[in-house]
């Protein structure tokens, strides 16, 4: 697999990770299967080297920029 999908995953890791100086190729290898692997062990998610939706999300929720869309609870009243 390869694309901006992946560039994507492997920038956001790093950045996680706090590697802003580390490569950010385009091909799903062992060595982001690793990075994967290991970033599920840490956040007690189903270790398999896929980054699924569940894995998908908390990569998400952990580099959201500032400037980033969030979801907002709506609150009652008014």
């Amino acid at each position: 697999m390869q694309g901006d999908g992946v560039r994507w995953l492997r920038r956001s890791l790093n950045t996680i990770q706090g590697r802003t100086d580390a490569p950010s190729g385009d091909y799903y290898d062992q060595e982001l299967v690793r990075m994967v692997e290991d970033f599920q062990r840490q956040h007690r998610l189903n270790v398999d080297g896929v980054a699924g939706v569940q894995t998908q999300i908390v990569i998400d929720t952990l580099s959201s920029n500032d400037g980033s869309p969030q979801l907002l609870a709506q609150t009652s009243g008014g």
